[in-house]
């Protein structure tokens, strides 16, 4: 057994301190808000730089010191925007009441025109119409949605 895996058996019967700091999570940094988004020190330095790098890599950075020294001052401020911007995007919570609203806004429309004019499934017609405004189709353009929705339907099940 590796000397590294024997010393994280019984981390507390070793090093009280050290597990005690373990315990408490100051071995990790959190990246957002989320609880089990925490990542090791020695990780969080390799995902900001890949996060300022981006898909350009770093071989750019090392042939042109302005750059890289431009670089090197920008990173840490440029990683913080991204983090805060991440944070700001991760929460769908926020806007889930809109949704809802529109939702129950729509279901109540559509129950007071049924109220208001009727069950559209009850009726015995063969009038196409409107819910909102009951506007009769004309027979012709009606007959042509019944010929495009058997059109469809053809199409579909070749």
């Amino acid at each position: 057994m590796l000397v590294h895996s024997k010393d994280l058996i019984l981390p507390q019967e070793r090093s009280i301190d050290v597990h005690e700091e373990f315990t408490r999570g100051h071995f990790v940094t959190n990246t957002t808000k989320h609880r089990f988004s925490a990542l090791a020190h020695d990780q969080i330095n390799e995902q900001q730089n890949a996060i300022v790098k981006g898909d350009g890599g770093f071989v750019g950075l090392t042939e042109k010191p302005d750059a890289l020294r431009r670089w090197m001052v920008s990173a840490p401020e440029t990683s913080r925007i991204h983090i805060e911007a991440s944070d700001n995007t991760d929460n769908p919570d926020d806007t889930k009441h809109h949704e809802e609203k529109q939702t129950k806004q729509n279901t109540r429309q559509l129950v007071e025109t049924i109220d208001d004019m009727g069950n559209p499934f009850e009726e015995d017609t063969s009038d196409l119409y409107t819910l909102d405004k009951k506007v009769v189709m004309s027979p012709e353009a009606s007959c042509r949605s019944r010929q495009q929705n058997q059109l469809e339907k053809l199409s579909t099940n070749l």
